[in-house]
């Protein structure tokens, strides 16, 4: 794999796809913690050449149309600030400026979720070097995170991303226990991730949505929560392996009270939170892992159980 540091981009045109999914609210950024990881790059390669163009997706809006909820303005005002300088939000991938700029929502554009052969050429033919630097969204083969590397003319890893890897390396190959967790709301999308790690883990905690379809697949009632039915039988294969840890699971006596704690969320107009033990779960009712109100996690786990790994996150 190529790093940005490796090659030379001194005056060319650059693009950048990097993730700055943030939450919004009212046109505000309510935490800007990606939008700062995302500046060692930006900073990289501006010192190079003021060629750059950064590519991000916010939310998931409808393909095809904008959606103003899901535009990036607030973010272009938030690194105009940062970067003290004026930065054009564009639209479309044509006559792009030979400056510092921002094109609008990819995920506006029709054929990014598809990897559409027409939009990853788009993308890369616009650029001299393509720079991957959204770790989060790597393990999606969309057109601007999986077709428009292969297309482009040179392509590698940006800072952030090198890090990841670097970790990530270092995480699996020079630790004897490790404990990796993955959430997310789909197996599908991780399923490569998930079965990498069962590889060189030596427990993997799944979460979110996911552990709804692992859940089922362990033949405990899910109600309405989101599930993956069409993955209920992989996720017993890789349950067999003895590697994944529910939040139910009985062979650790280590998560005590806590492993059979979900908050439960009535399908109901006036929506009222309680905890249930995962065996009382009925239709009509929806596991979740937040709080509504203020957006906490719930789950928790012991110090002296987490204690015990090295932790890998994703």
């Amino acid at each position: 794999m190529n790093h940005l540091v490796d090659i030379d981009i001194t005056d060319k045109k650059v693009g950048l796809r990097v993730d700055l999914n943030v939450p919004i609210e009212n046109g505000e950024i309510l935490n800007h913690e990606r939008l700062s990881a995302a500046l060692p790059s930006i900073l990289y390669i501006l010192e190079r050449t003021k060629k750059l163009c950064i590519i991000s997706h916010l939310g998931r809006p409808e393909e095809g149309s904008f959606n103003e909820n899901y535009s990036l303005e607030p973010i272009k005002n938030w690194f105009q600030k940062r970067l003290n300088v004026e930065i054009p939000l564009l639209s479309e991938f044509k006559n792009i400026p030979e400056s510092l700029c921002l094109m609008e929502n990819i995920r506006f554009f029709k054929g990014e979720k598809d990897n559409a052969s027409e939009l990853s050429a788009m993308i890369s033919n616009c650029f001299d070097v393509y720079v991957m630097d959204a770790f989060a969204t790597a393990h999606r083969q969309s057109a601007s995170t999986y077709g428009a590397i292969l297309e482009a003319k040179e392509a590698c890893a940006g800072q952030l991303f090198s890090q990841e890897i670097k970790s990530l390396d270092s995480a699996l190959h020079n630790s004897e226990n490790v404990l990796s967790i993955v959430g997310g709301s789909k197996v599908s999308t991780k399923l490569n991730v998930i079965k990498n790690l069962i590889s060189n883990s030596s427990k993997v905690l799944v979460g979110g949505g996911i552990a709804n379809t692992f859940l089922k697949a362990a033949g405990y009632e899910v109600g309405i929560s989101l599930v993956e039915d069409e993955m209920i039988d992989i996720s017993r294969k890789l349950l067999d392996t003895n590697k994944i840890i529910l939040w139910v699971t009985h062979n650790l006596d280590e998560l005590n009270n806590f492993s059979n704690k979900f908050i439960l969320l009535q399908d109901a107009p006036l929506f009222k939170g309680e905890y249930t033990p995962i065996g009382e779960v009925v239709y009509g009712f929806e596991i979740l892992d937040t709080i509504a109100d203020d957006h906490r996690r719930e789950y928790v786990l012991r110090p002296d159980f987490i204690n015990s790994f090295k932790l890998l996150t994703d």
